[in-house]
């Protein structure tokens, strides 16, 4: 039998710690705003703006520059989090056997591996923990190309800076990081590898600014320091 083997012990054990999770999260927010529907984009937005949070979405992008600075965007976003890994545990108990799932390799625009039914690819790591290997003996091998479609931008465009950094064993999504925001953590790296993607599939400057969180002059900061990236993802 193909596809990943299941440690469905794990898997229960995980839901049991997510759903006391969630019910700590769920138990605060109610303390925090009252009766708001966390589900409800026009009460969550009413309850923001009540804190003097001027919003006008819930996307996690929106809220994202908020997660340190308040409470309620806080707990919201951890309610998100865990509701979502509690469905991805939810898929792996619901198999009858291994987890398999359907490759496409010219399904997505910009020519990337998807995959569905379901997509694995987009299992968090505290899902794919429960990932066993089917065969009795081995082990379950990771592999990714870091910074692919950067690396290529870079040598399309020429760029030197991008060249040089990724010939000295930069990353460039910590650079951005370090650009945006002056220090780089985990969460605000994740929020330039977003920025970066963005930006080479034809985002523009205000999408940037959006998800970085930050003022029109330091994204124009940030591609003045790549030219050549800058003019190859106007092109």
């Amino acid at each position: 039998e193909g596809g990943f083997g299941v440690d469905r012990s794990l898997v229960g054990a995980k839901m049991d710690k997510l759903a006391e999770e969630f019910n700590r999260y769920l138990d605060l927010w109610k303390k925090t705003v009252g009766e708001v529907n966390y589900q409800s984009p026009k009460q969550v937005l009413g309850a923001l703006r009540a804190r003097s949070i001027p919003l006008t979405s819930t996307a996690s992008e929106a809220l994202e520059p908020y997660y340190k600075t308040d409470f309620t965007v806080y707990l919201l976003l951890s309610l998100r989090r865990t509701g979502k890994l509690a469905q991805y545990l939810a898929e792996l108990e619901a198999a009858p056997g291994n987890i398999t799932c359907l490759y496409d390799q010219t399904f997505v625009e910009t020519g990337r591996l998807s995959a569905r039914s379901p997509n694995l690819q987009q299992f968090p790591e505290f899902v794919r923990e429960c990932f066993t290997s089917p065969v009795e003996g081995y082990d379950i091998a990771s592999a990714d190309y870091g910074q692919l479609e950067l690396r290529i931008a870079a040598c399309i465009s020429h760029d030197p800076a991008m060249l040089k950094a990724l010939n000295e064993g930069g990353d460039l999504h910590t650079q951005v990081a370090e650009m945006a925001f002056g220090t780089v953590t985990s969460n605000n790296r994740a929020l330039a590898k977003r920025f970066n993607f963005e930006r080479l599939y034809g985002g523009g400057i205000e999408k940037g600014m959006r998800i970085l969180g930050v003022s029109r002059a330091k994204v124009e900061a940030i591609e003045t320091a790549w030219p050549g990236w800058n003019r190859w993802c106007k092109e």
